[in-house]
């Protein structure tokens, strides 16, 4: 595809929705960000500007507007042998803006006809240019060509040395590197994120675009979407998302007032469970240096709220290990005593655990601690807490835990963590069971009266006569 012009090319660059993105471009996208880069030319027709930063707020077409550049840069802005690199502090999330290209382009026939698609690259069918997912692994990365780099989210670029390896080649007539963040936390000098800001703050780089906004610019970004993040996010987390504020990198997950509102003077640790109720059993296993801690939830018919039923500890002593035939014991003392309609735990430090608590008739639900479950649990815990929809009874550490954990925000979002020599043993353990209750919606089946209860040992894998589920408790459907 020969040189065209931007807003061109974005006739053809088509969105998920339909729509082309040059249809989709807000007024203030081309006023403060197409505009001052691809039209601000000098005497012999190039462009000034080789440094576009731009800060937002989340969900302002960030990723959008760093998708129509990296294709514009591949196939229609006239270089020799492109060579466009998308970056970020990690490959995966590098890989949105890279998906989003790839996606445009399968949508649109004519920029489709011109490219290959592979997992971590889009190559120019006439071999002569290429769009290339990198990770944040500087010293892989020297000796690259560079025509067009997207930095995405560059708060979490731990260092200079990517930035350094992907310094422009004079060669290249009109390189740019493409900015697109939110800001990062409490800065100081040498992080990358912020000496970008400061330079452009400052207009100290003639050749640099800077655009920086708290205001959330995009028509998408309606105040009841703003109402919602705010309900689901720490106040600490949701000023730097949503109002580009710079913050601490963590913070309290809770307040006592969120523990004291939860916590009921009318519950206690019980040991045994109702018929009429699903109760879910989490496990977050800790045999020598972390505590074991076990809970219990469910979710209240009547008023929808989520509550914890059961909590329990073990500690390993000093110089030991907790012994896992206890752990197992207490979870089969617990399924004779409560209708368990799921056992959940991350079986990776007791595989044999998992076997023989299933032996036993018990349905388990592998929890692997991946990041999307880690935030998965979070956001649920927090909005729990915060919207008032969970009830526990006093318990000493597990309220030190919830008044000393953190919330911290890695890659793949948002998680809760500890000090050094703290526990959050408790707090994810309720997160687990709380997570299951508070989606549940009644079970697998329509819940009946116990016909019968087997005794530890006996009979446990056969299936009941009447159909009922097999395991210690079995209900009539």
């Amino acid at each position: 595809m020969e040189a065209i012009d931007i807003k061109k090319y974005f006739k053809l660059h088509i969105l998920e929705d339909g729509r082309t993105l040059a249809d989709a471009l807000e007024p203030w996208q081309k006023k403060k960000i197409i505009d001052p880069i691809f039209y601000d030319l000098d005497r012999h027709g190039h462009r000034k500007i080789n440094l576009a930063v731009v800060y937002l707020p989340k969900k302002n077409y960030k990723s959008t507007m760093g998708s129509g550049i990296a294709g514009y840069g591949l196939l229609a802005d006239g270089e020799q042998e492109p060579e466009i690199y998308g970056t970020a502090g990690s490959k995966d999330q590098a890989r949105i803006i890279f998906n989003q290209t790839a996606k445009a382009f399968q949508r649109s026939p004519i920029l489709l006809n011109q490219v290959d698609i592979y997992r971590d690259v889009i190559e120019r069918k006439d071999k002569k240019g290429f769009y290339r997912v990198l990770s944040s692994d500087a010293p892989l990365q020297h000796g690259l060509n560079p025509h067009f780099v997207i930095w995405d989210e560059i708060w979490n670029q731990p260092n200079y040395g990517l930035w350094e390896a992907l310094t422009h080649s004079p060669a290249r007539k009109q390189p740019l590197h493409y900015v697109t963040s939110y800001v990062g936390y409490t800065p100081w000098e040498g992080q990358l994120w912020y000496d970008l800001f400061l330079r452009g703050k400052h207009g100290r780089d003639k050749k640099m675009h800077f655009f920086y906004s708290q205001q959330n610019l995009a028509s998408i970004v309606t105040p009841e979407y703003l109402k919602q993040q705010r309900q689901r996010l720490p106040e600490h987390i949701y000023r730097r998302l949503h109002l580009n504020e710079v913050t601490t990198g963590s913070g309290g997950f809770l307040t006592k007032e969120h523990v004291n509102a939860a916590t009921s003077v009318d519950l206690e640790n019980k040991w045994k469970g109702d018929s009429g109720c699903w109760y879910y059993c989490a496990v977050d296993l800790g045999l020598k240096r972390d505590r074991t801690a076990i809970a219990i939830c469910h979710k209240d018919e009547d008023s929808g709220l989520v509550i914890l039923d059961h909590l329990k500890t073990f500690e390993a002593p000093r110089k030991g290990e907790v012994r896992i035939e206890d752990i197992e014991q207490h979870i089969l003392d617990l399924a004779e005593r409560f209708p368990i309609e799921k056992l959940i735990f991350d079986p990776w430090q007791s595989v044999r655990t998992r076997q023989r608590l299933e032996d036993r008739g018990l349905e388990v639900e592998e929890f692997i601690f991946s990041g999307n479950n880690w935030v998965r649990l979070t956001q649920n815990l927090f909005s729990l807490f915060r919207d008032g929809r969970i009830r526990i009874f006093y318990h000493k550490q597990l309220d030190k835990e919830l008044l000393s954990v953190k919330i911290v925000e890695k890659s793949y979002g948002f998680r809760i963590d500890h000090d050094s020599g703290a526990h959050d043993d408790c707090v994810v353990a309720l997160g687990m069971a709380a997570l299951y209750a508070a989606q549940d919606e009644g079970g697998s089946g329509e819940i009946g009266r116990i016909i019968e209860v087997y005794p530890p040992g006996e009979g446990l894998t056969k299936p009941h006569e009447d159909g009922g589920k097999v395991g210690f408790w079995t209900r009539v459907w």
